[in-house]
């Protein structure tokens, strides 16, 4: 009984989703002319999860919930690491069962597959990193930034491996 009321509690944890709005006459053309448009881009790179979350975006753009999760459902599958979460054409889905599938699926994507370790830490906090470089001969470190205009720091020389 009381792992049947917790797992009750985890499912109504979790709303369903919102019911789909209705398209005046004058906009349900100019939107299916949109999700035409979009689908015609699709068909010519089907896999492209820009293209993807266009058509996504567009069907919640419409208020379109079924439609849109159907979109960002493919895109989480192809394990790209697009995350939806912060897109506000999407804040009608959140805390919903499928949209947090959703999100774990994409954030189970995005887990780190490198073991690298961090060398060191730059003081300066306003720089805005552009490009690096590695020097193998020197054993240096090169770091461009687009806000160095007062120079080069003081202790540059702490940059080197």
């Amino acid at each position: 009984m009381r792992l049947a009321l917790i797992a009750f509690a985890a499912v109504a944890g979790f709303a369903q989703l919102p019911p789909s709005g209705t398209l005046s006459q004058n906009d349900r053309p100019v939107f299916r002319a949109e999700v035409g448009r979009v689908e015609k881009e699709l068909a010519a790179s089907p896999d492209n999860c820009w293209v993807l979350n266009e058509l996504a975006r567009t069907w919640a753009s419409g208020q379109q919930y079924p439609e849109t999760v159907q979109w960002l459902e493919k895109i989480a599958s192809l394990g790209v690491g697009l995350d939806p979460s912060r897109d506000p054409l999407y804040k009608a889905l959140h805390g919903t069962r499928e949209f947090e599938a959703i999100l774990r699926q994409t954030r189970e994507s995005m887990k780190p597959v490198s073991t690298s370790r961090e060398a060191f830490r730059i003081a300066e906090g306003d720089l805005t990193p552009e490009s690096e470089a590695y020097d193998p001969l020197t054993r240096r470190f090169y770091l461009g930034s687009m806000r160095m205009a007062r120079g080069l720091p003081k202790d540059w020389e702490a940059y080197s491996a």
